[in-house]
């Protein structure tokens, strides 16, 4: 029951890093649209 419970605490703390790492990108893909605009 342990392992499942830690399998669980896994899947969930990837879906979140995950999710932060989508915000990181689209964060990222705007500046490099903002600069590569201005040249």
């Amino acid at each position: 029951m342990y392992y499942s419970g830690y399998l669980t605490h896994l899947f969930s703390r990837d879906k979140q890093t995950r999710e932060i790492k989508i915000d990181s990108l689209l964060t990222i893909a705007s500046r490099y649209n903002k600069t590569s605009g201005q040249t």
